[in-house]
């Protein structure tokens, strides 16, 4: 049975760092026209800019569903960023970084064993 998030795990790191390949998920599958703050300084500058403008663009809930925002925290990056996705009654985080060739979905309950932390769900403001 083909899930509509298998089509974003062929899209390689090298193209798309976690925060550009959250707005490519919502713009693609959802239609939300975001963009996050970019810095021309280093990963935890950016991570500082994106937690900073958080309230301008989502708020927590604690019901999250598919295209929610998942913020994670973990090795050493002050944030990391990937889609909620839910498929039959277990949860995903749909999300890339360096480490990952490409894209992945990861069990909610196992991001521990990959070393982050889940810091909140957050659904966008539209």
């Amino acid at each position: 049975m083909y899930h509509w998030s298998e089509k974003y795990l062929q899209i390689a790191y090298k193209n798309m760092n976690c925060s550009k390949f959250v707005e490519h998920v919502l713009r693609d599958r959802f239609g939300i026209e975001y963009s996050f703050p970019q810095s021309e300084g280093s990963l935890f500058n950016q991570s500082q800019q994106i937690r900073d403008a958080m309230p301008s663009f989502c708020e927590r809930t604690d019901a999250p569903k598919d295209g929610d925002m998942v913020l994670m925290h973990g090795k050493r990056l002050m944030c990391h960023v990937g889609i909620y996705v839910r498929i039959g009654y277990k949860a995903y985080v749909l999300h890339t970084e360096s480490s990952l060739a490409t894209a992945a979905l990861h069990p909610i309950n196992e991001l521990k064993n990959f070393g982050y932390q889940v810091e909140g769900f957050y659904k966008w403001l539209k």
